[in-house]
């Protein structure tokens, strides 16, 4: 998981993909998030595929915080705030037909990509 860390972190320029915000070293304790989870369905083919991971600050995957204001909301998060994250392609769901490579995400400061498994993206519309 390593090698795929450090190439997320280094698609997204060492910046959080819901907030924009700096992760830090790309060593350091910011989050990756898997868009299709095994828990909504997808395998262990799926998951760990770089079109499936994102780089997020911790506050901003699971846990929140009241001190960080991730789209205009004071302690949201990607897993705490689903009717947010999913329209934003953060949450993929196997049972809706959904596959990473093929669901746009929105990356904050950058805009609507496809990310792919080579750890490009391929910009839709900008931020």
């Amino acid at each position: 998981m390593g090698d795929l860390r450090r190439a997320a972190w280094e698609r997204q320029r060492g910046r959080c993909a819901a907030t924009g915000l700096d992760l830090g070293d790309p060593e350091g304790s910011w989050h990756m998030h898997h868009r299709l989870a095994g828990e909504m369905g997808g395998s262990s083919q799926d998951r760990d595929r770089l079109s499936n991971l994102v780089a997020l600050l911790a506050e901003a995957h699971n846990m929140g915080s009241p001190g960080l204001v991730v789209d205009g909301v004071a302690g949201r998060s990607v897993h705490g705030d689903p009717l947010w994250s999913r329209p934003l392609g953060l949450l993929l769901s196997q049972t809706r037909g959904e596959r990473p490579e093929q669901v746009p995400v929105r990356l904050a400061g950058v805009g609507w990509v496809f990310l792919g498994d080579d750890g490009g993206m391929q910009l839709l519309a900008a931020a």
